[in-house]
């Protein structure tokens, strides 16, 4: 369920595959978080461990309503008035990222491995 909803780490802008993730509970599972898809989102070790409750940490949930609704999203604890938007990652979500337009794919002289295979066969 987790890869098929958040396919990677679901803090904003990490690149981190859903292999190299773990399963984030919110509320914590040590504050009595439940352990269901309700409650648990990708994240990879590091930003899993930034989640707090100290000013600069990290805070999750699912967002309810809005064009986001069901996606993990974060958001830092922050002091002063009001709080910081909640964010999402679009990195592993295709759908949500701009159009780019259709493109030609690369061309043999483009394509990194391409030009090592070349060398290789020409030594």
């Amino acid at each position: 369920m987790l890869f098929a909803r958040d396919r990677g780490c679901t803090a904003p802008g990490c690149t981190a595959p859903f292999a190299r993730t773990e399963a984030h509970h919110f509320p914590d599972s040590a504050d009595g978080g439940p352990t269901n898809i309700d409650h648990l989102g990708a994240a990879c070790g590091r930003h899993n461990r930034s989640v707090g409750k100290m000013l600069g940490d990290w805070e999750t949930m699912i967002l309810n309503d809005g064009p986001h609704a069901g996606r993990v999203a974060w958001r830092p604890i922050t002091t002063g008035h009001g709080r910081k938007a909640w964010r999402v990652n679009h990195i592993h979500h295709a759908e949500l990222l701009p159009d780019q337009g259709p493109h030609a794919p690369p061309g043999p002289e483009d394509s990194r491995i391409e030009g090592y295979l070349a060398r290789l066969t020409a030594a």
